[in-house]
Parts: C-alpha cells; structure tokens; sequence
C-alpha cells in the first residue's frame, strides 16, 4: 500500500486549537491566556465578522440596532491567540 508523507514543517503547531470565534470560543481562549499566558493557542475561525447573536432577539423586537451586533472579529481575538 502507497504511503503519503504531509510535511509539517510550515504549519504552526499549537498545544490547543480552539474550533469557532463565537462567544465561547473567544472566551475560552481568552480564559486559556490567563490561566496559561505560555500555551500556545490557535483559533480555527472562516469568518472576519463577529455577530453577537444574543443580541438578535432584542434587534427583532427593535430594541437593538443590527449593526451593533457586528464586530471585526480581529478586534476580539485575545493576544497571542493565531
């Protein structure tokens, strides 16, 4: 049977890799930061927008304007998380 070789010496490598850049991804990598400034954390997230969909009940019942419930989701991403 044929073997293939993946080469892993460009990929960053990371001691926790967080799945989504929602509420509880970001959270849980901000909560990892402080407990353990050292670990290396990477956040797997397509999106460059935030939504806070909480909020979205509240922009139906026109109590909340839409647009505050979007954020570069840059601006969010705690330091040192990639």
């Amino acid at each position: 049977s044929a073997r293939r070789s993946v080469s892993t010496s460009a990929a960053p490598i990371y001691d926790v890799a967080v799945v989504g850049g929602g509420a509880a991804g970001l959270s849980i990598c901000a909560l990892l930061r402080k407990k353990a400034p050292d670990l290396r954390i990477g956040l797997i997230e397509p999106s460059g927008t935030h939504y806070y969909q909480p909020a979205w009940t509240l922009v139906g019942g026109r109590a909340f304007d839409a647009a505050q419930t979007r954020a570069d989701m840059a601006s969010l991403i705690p330091e040192q998380v990639e």
